[in-house]
């Protein structure tokens, strides 16, 4: 394990000390670890959670170095459930698609959303923003609704008045 300590600190590009000031550790513990010093089950959690790394590539050299991020696991959730059973659907070649992007393919993709984003705020009316514009359009259905009621009033047959 002390070589694998070694190997995640330089992977890490840190010092002895940096790593150490990292887990609340002086430089010389981890020189001592390196050097085949027993790491206790403490150390081993504080490397794990604070490097997000894989307790049993640590342990035992078996697996990838780096544990997947909560990030990562719910992409592979999302991909999972959305792609389950369905071997030729939109979802499956889109996130296919998506997989594939270099670069210029995610910057085009971004800018083609954010035009889309803007024409769809352009063509939806904008809410009024003052009472009084919301007053003005109370009033105007009040005056319809009252139109429609003296209209309705005046054709029917028992009304003597045409009030409403």
């Amino acid at each position: 394990m002390n070589e694998r300590i070694k190997k995640l600190r330089k992977a890490l590009g840190l010092t002895q000390a940096e790593f150490g000031s990292r887990i609340s550790m002086k430089q010389n513990t981890i020189a001592l670890i390196e050097g085949g010093r027993n790491t206790s089950n403490q150390t081993i959690f504080a490397i794990c959670r604070e490097f997000g790394v894989s307790e049993s590539w640590l342990r035992t050299g078996e697996g990838e170095m780096f544990s997947p991020t909560s990030r990562d696991q719910e992409i592979t959730a999302f991909v999972d459930r959305a792609l389950a059973g369905q071997p030729d659907s939109f979802k499956r070649r889109f996130v296919s698609m998506l997989s594939r992007l270099n670069e210029d393919g995610w910057e085009l993709l971004e800018k083609m959303a954010s035009e889309l984003a803007a024409q769809q705020a352009a063509a939806t009316p904008a809410p009024p923003d003052d009472l009084a514009a919301i007053e003005r359009e109370v009033e105007a259905y009040r005056a319809q609704l009252l139109a429609g009621k003296k209209a309705a009033g005046s054709s029917s047959p028992s009304s003597g008045t045409g009030a409403g």
